[in-house]
């Protein structure tokens, strides 16, 4: 090759080098300067779940289905609405929860029919449905494990019933009234 042709092919290289740096640093002059995190949305209640999780409420929940059969009576008592709820053999259904919307056996719920009560929260128990826990993230549906094993745990989930549905002093008041009785 000539000297002519190395020139040439230098000067080549030196404008696409050139005008590939030109065309980074104006992508980045573009880009808008580092800004504070966003501030967290508010939230209406977070706790921890009996399976260990954090459970994060933005607001009050206000369609809540409740899979887990041991607890429908602890909520109706703290005065909680629900949606939806499942069924088990032998366990009879509250007054008042017995207008929400049938899911299925607790050993056997139908997500379907969950789904489509559009709840803004769910609560399972340990056995039957842990291993639903990844369908409800991932539908961005908050879901609690709850049970209820000593008598500690059913107060401490009527209590933490209450706080989710703004009847805390209902829930306490409960509480106190049962710890209270001979």
């Amino acid at each position: 090759m000539t000297i002519k042709r190395w020139l040439i092919l230098f000067a080549l290289m030196v404008t696409v080098c050139s005008a590939l740096l030109g065309c980074s640093q104006a992508s980045h002059r573009n880009q808008p300067a580092a800004t504070a995190p966003p501030a967290e949305p508010a939230t209406h209640l977070s706790f921890e779940d009996q399976a260990g999780k954090k459970v994060v409420l933005s607001k009050k929940p206000e369609r809540i289905v409740v899979l887990n059969t041991e607890l429908l009576h602890v909520f109706e008592q703290v005065g909680g609405e629900m949606v939806g709820r499942a069924t088990a053999p032998g366990v009879p259904v509250p007054e008042l929860a017995k207008a929400a919307e049938e899911v299925g056996l607790i050993s056997n719920v139908n997500m379907e029919k969950i789904f489509s009560l559009k709840p803004d929260l769910v609560v399972g128990q340990p056995v039957f449905h842990t291993k639903l826990a990844p369908s409800f993230e991932q539908a961005g549906i908050p879901f609690a494990i709850l049970t209820i094993k000593t008598i500690e745990d059913m107060q401490n989930n009527a209590l933490l019933l209450g706080k989710i549905v703004d009847k805390a002093d209902t829930a306490a008041d409960l509480r106190r009234r049962r710890c209270s009785a001979p």
